[in-house]
């Protein structure tokens, strides 16, 4: 059985000695220079994903009036449009106009595939290798995992569809250096070292700096450093269910995308609130959800 935290919504995350920016080390400074530029350039080239992002964070904003911007980004709405008639949501081809479609997914998700078109994740955009099955299975076993463990499911199937933007972002930054770094790793563990060595932060670490400079929730970047600094940073031990969340569902994902990598300790990684079985039990039901989910945000 998974045993809860009694927590409601995203748990923010006891980072003790985070450091404040992912690359306080110092290595990989120009390259990750270059990335927040390229993030202080995307209002101008994508200008109704910007005013999304800024728009669901005004507490007053309703669904009709967000959808009436959703819809001047035809790629955008669209993809809006299939998430919510995806299976993952349970209302397959009952979802017909785009206020409905935000109703559905809500403003934390809308503002997670606007940043995704923001970030040059769209549809057709090229991506590293594998992004988008891993990043839909994290999704949909955190959202899977959120109840047991007290948290926000939207909220926790955000967080998982967002953790590897960073991914993204290095790979548009570096095309000709990336896919070799992912292709010479034998798993997540081993890229997240490559990530650290040569640009001087992990793509995790620069997925948290990325929702933090387009103002997500606080405690979803906060979790994303938790679990960059795992194990050191104790997220079980913590109380930070957020986190725990996001490394069982990362877990869940290896087991998918890459069946024969070593499997983690979940009892260890979880303090024993989520049970071998529980993670089994997921990467058997997980799979069919997150195809359906890919075809919905690339489709």
């Amino acid at each position: 059985m998974i045993v809860g935290y009694g927590a409601t919504t995203l748990t923010p995350a006891p980072s003790e000695g985070a450091p404040d920016l992912p690359w306080d080390d110092g290595r990989g400074v120009v390259l990750l220079e270059d990335l927040l530029a390229r993030l202080d350039q995307v209002p101008a080239q994508r200008p109704v994903a910007t005013q999304i992002v800024r728009m669901t964070r005004d507490d007053d904003m309703s669904a009709p009036r967000l959808a009436s911007v959703v819809g001047a980004d035809a790629p955008l709405a669209a993809r809006v449009m299939r998430l919510a008639n995806s299976a993952y949501y349970g209302l397959s081809g009952r979802v017909r106009t785009v206020a409905f479609a935000v109703t559905v997914l809500g403003f934390t998700t809308v503002r997670s595939l606007a940043l995704t078109a923001a970030a040059g994740v769209g549809g057709t955009d090229p991506v590293p290798p594998g992004f988008w099955r891993r990043s839909a299975c994290t999704a949909v076993a955190a959202g899977e995992l959120a109840r047991p463990l007290g948290l926000h499911a939207p909220d926790a199937f955000c967080l998982g569809l967002l953790s590897g933007i960073g991914q993204a972002l290095l790979f548009h930054a570096d095309p000709a250096g990336y896919t070799p770094l992912v292709e010479g790793c034998e798993d997540r563990w081993s890229l997240l070292e490559a990530e650290r060595a040569r640009y001087g932060a992990s793509h995790v670490a620069v997925s948290s700096a990325a929702l933090r400079a387009w103002s997500f929730p606080s405690d979803m970047a906060a979790a994303l450093q938790v679990v960059d600094r795992w194990p050191g940073s104790r997220p079980a031990e913590n109380g930070d269910a957020a986190a725990v969340c996001l490394l069982v569902a990362g877990e869940v994902a290896d087991r998918v995308v890459e069946p024969g990598s070593p499997p983690q300790d979940v009892l260890h990684m979880t303090g024993g609130r989520v049970q071998p079985g529980e993670v089994a039990a997921l990467v058997r039901r997980v799979p069919d959800l997150a195809a359906d989910l890919v075809r919905a945000v690339t489709g």
